[in-house]
């Protein structure tokens, strides 16, 4: 629990998602700020968790306080879900989201739905959103290129190598049990992140918020294109917080993006 109060009615608990245990924490409102509105936080992938963890946490504790039910998860194969971290793959992932949706519907606790993810759990959610229907739909810095953000990962890993000759998780010899920044990586979660393309689909969502942190290319044209080709929703918006997704030393630090999270805060109530 921390010092406000706000985790005090959390629950850690596992969902079955595939026909495994997926731990999670649902947190819920205090009395009268109950709004019958559920948000689903999605982690990115898990070379980005430590980065990102307290921002999650903080748009969650926010968000509760605002009168929404919040529920937070780990992957299978990562946290503290079943499975080790070499069995991490993007369609289990996918599989996951699909069932927290349907957790949160069939709990009782919740009338409408909120999906915010982060960086590679944007594209899951998209393909997952074809199917499920929310609310609001919330991405943040979107992976839409799998091959380029691959290939970003390398040059980290290449990064890290350089920089702690000493220590650095280099690459076992075998190439199905490789490894990046210190994590598996085999063939499979390669091809699955080389097979995510920028595409524009119909997705069942009211609204779509896209939320860009500053240095990241672009997203307007991609953005406009959504818009334009769906029944929902799309609005764009750049915050100044520089997050260096690029820079191997960020992957460690706890970044606290105040104008990303009061974004993230701001389009969860639905105030575009």
């Amino acid at each position: 629990m921390n010092s406000s109060g706000m985790d005090s009615k959390a629950q850690a608990f596992f969902f079955r998602s595939g026909g495994r245990e997926i731990f999670a924490q649902l947190s819920e409102p205090q009395g009268a700020a109950q709004l019958r509105e559920g948000l689903i936080i999605c982690s990115p992938l898990p070379h980005e968790v430590k980065k990102t963890h307290w921002t999650m946490r903080q748009i969650a504790q926010r968000a509760q306080q605002a009168g929404f039910t919040t529920l937070r998860f780990d992957y299978f194969g990562s946290g503290d879900s079943e499975g080790p971290s070499s069995a991490f793959d993007l369609l289990s992932a996918q599989e996951n989201i699909a069932d927290a949706i349907s957790f949160l519907k069939n709990s009782g606790l919740v009338r409408r739905i909120t999906l915010l993810a982060l960086r590679l759990s944007c594209p899951l959610a998209l393909e997952v959103l074809k199917h499920e229907r929310i609310k609001r739909l919330i991405l943040i810095d979107p992976i839409l290129d799998g091959a380029q953000y691959l290939a970003q990962l390398k040059a980290l890993h290449g990064q890290f190598v350089r920089g702690n000759p000493f220590e650095a998780p280099f690459a076992a010899e075998e190439e199905r049990t490789r490894q990046l920044l210190g994590f598996p990586f085999d063939l499979l979660l390669d091809l699955q992140l080389r097979s995510i393309l920028p595409s524009v689909s119909e997705i069942k969502a009211k609204s779509l918020q896209i939320i860009q942190s500053a240095g990241m290319p672009s997203l307007e044209s991609w953005a406009h294109s959504l818009g334009s080709q769906s029944q929902t929703e799309v609005h764009l918006r750049v915050v100044s917080d520089l997050l260096h997704w690029d820079r191997v030393e960020a992957l460690s630090i706890q970044d606290f993006p105040n104008e990303l999270i009061n974004a993230a805060v701001e389009a969860v109530r639905g105030q575009v």
